[in-house]
């Protein structure tokens, strides 16, 4: 859960306070919103698996490429990109857990 870390990374990577730790996470906020628009005008197309697999590929990436950077514009370009993999692997996998789930028990699951 690298949501631990922002703090964390805002306090002593950046030498910051709550303004930077604010600036992050509105990083991770416009990608989210971002990766949900997109999921949203391309879920016309149906459920694509390589996509969501890229997106948890694409989580793990930047939160790995977080661990070596210094410069809080670079992390905030990555905070973008983590928050769109992570509503975009979250919203797929949400989506096939409902649709591949029997109708009786998909109250349950929800």
């Amino acid at each position: 859960n690298f949501m631990i870390v922002i703090p964390v990374m805002a306090r002593t990577v950046f030498d910051g306070d709550s303004r930077v730790y604010g600036y992050l996470m509105t990083a991770l906020g416009i990608g989210a919103f971002t990766g949900a628009l997109t999921l949203a005008a391309t879920s016309y197309k149906g459920l694509r698996s390589r996509l969501q697999m890229a997106a948890f590929i694409g989580v793990a990436g930047f939160v790995f490429a977080q661990s070596f950077v210094s410069s809080f514009y670079v992390a905030f370009t990555l905070f973008i990109g983590a928050g769109f993999c992570m509503t975009t692997a979250l919203s797929s996998s949400n989506t096939t857990l409902q649709l591949n789930s029997p109708d009786e028990l998909r109250g349950r699951i929800m």
